[in-house]
């Protein structure tokens, strides 16, 4: 599954971590975050590959509240488009940014086959409930209506404003580091790979207790 990495600003995630967040979901990469500068929320992702870039991206972006997204395809295909994060209203066109991650399979949803479910669920719900009146991502009627709408297996961070952060199914995040996560899958699959460095001596330095490319 995918996983989503809420990051305080100030807050230095290990090379560790995002070497196991990009390893456990290759496909796609992608973040969010407020520049004051412009007054906006900056969304960016692609279906990056190499880590040193995305490391270096982690690196710059330190000083910032940022929610990074590592995507593991369960439908639509594997594309640019298709990385999280995703426009749901701009301040331009709308009057506010709001952007939105997703973990999980929310069922039901319906549009090109190219397009995953987060894609088709933008689409068909978000933007429609958001377009006229995008203050109501403030509410918490908006809150209920969209959790009961995606069940409990399913998580999605908003950004909008400012760079205010509305998180859905909160009781189901988890915490790692000082940071909110929807999972630990890349945690688990770091450890796998520790636990098992001397059969793949390639990947893993165990005197630098680091990995190599």
């Amino acid at each position: 599954m995918c996983v989503i990495i809420q990051k305080p600003a100030g807050k230095i995630i290990s090379e560790r971590d995002i070497r196991g967040a990009a390893e456990a979901n290759q496909d796609g990469f992608g973040l969010m975050y407020y520049d004051p500068i412009k007054d906006q929320i900056v969304g960016e992702k692609g279906c990056m590959k190499n880590i040193k870039k995305i490391i270096a991206i982690f690196d710059r972006l330190t000083p910032k509240e940022v929610v990074y997204h590592f995507r593991v395809r369960t439908h639509g295909v594997v594309s640019d488009s298709q990385c999280h994060p995703f426009e749901v209203t701009n301040k331009r066109d709308h009057g506010m940014d709001i952007y939105f991650m997703h973990n999980g399979w929310i069922r039901g949803q319906s549009g090109k086959v190219t397009e995953s479910d987060t894609c088709q669920f933008r689409n068909n719900v978000l933007y429609p409930l958001l377009k006229d009146n995008p203050e109501f991502v403030k509410t918490d009627a908006f809150k209920n209506i969209v959790e009961t709408y995606i069940g409990q297996g399913n998580k999605l961070c908003f950004m909008y404003g400012k760079g205010e952060i509305l998180r859905l199914n909160d009781a189901s995040w988890l915490i790692h580091e000082g940071m909110n996560v929807s999972n630990k899958n890349f945690v688990k699959f770091d450890f796998a790979y520790q636990q098992n460095y001397h059969k793949k001596p390639q990947r893993w330095n165990a005197a630098t207790k680091d990995w190599e490319d």
